[in-house]
């Protein structure tokens, strides 16, 4: 159990050193390790292959999900032009524009920033009911461990929404005035 637990790396300098140590010790015995070490780095190997499939697809997702944002937000931008033309000829400036801008995006996305880490902790805890996960899980929910990862992510996703919407925002009513 405590050899499933080590890196792969970690793994094999410990079966090198123990190697090391043995012959060190006693100087006429022979001591191989190559068999073990040779499934480590054939299940290194299989690690890797395995996770490049997966890599492939969150690319894609993230590609996707990019594009429909952008394209949400040119579709934004095109119904608040009118909007931005309308408080042009009232007498709002620029920067007044932007902080509208700004205050709208801002309130879109720490919603969306909220309900997204909940949603995401409940939707993994969720999986462990599934088919696929129920011999790791005997049926239960999958346990989660509460760490600062998915905050930044959250975090970090939400701020490159708040770009995406503002800025073209922010452009448009430049180009209003």
């Amino acid at each position: 159990d405590r050899l499933k637990s080590w890196p792969f790396d970690d793994t094999l300098r410990r079966f090198d050193e123990f190697e090391d140590t043995l012959r060190d010790s006693l100087p006429e015995s022979k001591v191989s390790t190559g068999a073990v070490s040779k499934v480590v780095e054939d299940l290194q190997r299989r690690s890797f292959f395995s996770s490049v499939p997966m890599l492939l697809l969150l690319a894609v997702m993230i590609v996707t999900v990019l594009f429909y944002m952008s394209m949400t937000a040119s579709y934004l931008v095109q119904s608040r032009e009118r909007d931005a033309g309308l408080l042009r000829s009232r007498g709002v400036g620029t920067v007044q524009l932007f902080r509208i801008s700004f205050l709208e995006g801002l309130v879109l996305t720490a919603v969306a920033v909220a309900i997204a880490i909940g949603l995401s902790l409940a939707i993994v805890a969720l999986a462990g009911k599934l088919p696929y996960f129920r011999e790791m899980t005997g049926g239960e929910f999958m346990p989660i461990a509460l760490s600062p990862t998915p905050f930044l992510v959250s975090a970090g996703a939400g701020l490159l929404c708040l770009v995406i919407l503002v800025i073209p925002g922010a452009l448009s009513a430049l180009s209003a005035g």
